[in-house]
C-alpha cells in the first residue's frame, strides 16, 4: 500500500461516525475523570457509586455486568470505597460467599455532587443543539447501541 492510499484509509476511518463516537466518548470521559479527581476518586470508583446508589443491595459481580469494568479491579475499587466510608458490604442472607453493596451518606453526597457536574457538562456540551436535534441524537444513539448487541 502507497503512503497516499495509507492515507486516504485513515481519512476514511477519521469520517466514520464510529470514530466521530470513540474521539466524543474519550473527550467525556476526560472530563469526568479530572471532575472525579477534583472529588479525591477515580472514574471506576464514581461508576461504581452512581450504580449502587441506583439500585442498592446488588453483589459486585452485579455491578461489574451493569458497568465497563472488570473483575479484578472492581474488587479493588469496592474495597477502597468500602474502608473510605463511601460504601459498605453486608453478607447476602441466602449466599454467604457473596456480599451485597450499599451507599453510604458520604458516598450519596459525592453521587449528589458527581451528577450536578455531569448535567453542567450535558448542558454546556448540548447547549448548542435544539432539543429536537438532542431527541433526534439519543434516538439514533439508542439504535446504534441496539444494533451493536445484534452484530
Amino acid at each position: 500500500m502507497s503512503d497516499q492510499e495509507a492515507t486516504l484509509d485513515v481519512g476514511l476511518v477519521q469520517s466514520q461516525v464510529t470514530f466521530r463516537l470513540v474521539k466524543l466518548a474519550r473527550r467525556i470521559d476526560r472530563n469526568f475523570a479530572q471532575a472525579a479527581k477534583r472529588m479525591g476518586l477515580g472514574l471506576p470508583e464514581i461508576r461504581l457509586l452512581f450504580l449502587v446508589q441506583k439500585h442498592p443491595g446488588k453483589t459486585l459481580s452485579e455491578a461489574i455486568r451493569e458497568t465497563i469494568a472488570d473483575q479484578g479491579n472492581s474488587s479493588r475499587v469496592a474495597l477502597r470505597l468500602e474502608e473510605q466510608g463511601y460504601l459498605t458490604r453486608e453478607p447476602d442472607e441466602d449466599d454467604a460467599r457473596k456480599y451485597l453493596l450499599y451507599i453510604t451518606d458520604k458516598g450519596a453526597e459525592v453521587v449528589k455532587a458527581a451528577i450536578k457536574q455531569r448535567a453542567e457538562f450535558n448542558q454546556a456540551l448540548t447547549e448548542s443543539l435544539q432539543a429536537e436535534d438532542q431527541e433526534q441524537l439519543k434516538t439514533y444513539l439508542d439504535r446504534m447501541l441496539q444494533r451493536i448487541d445484534e452484530i
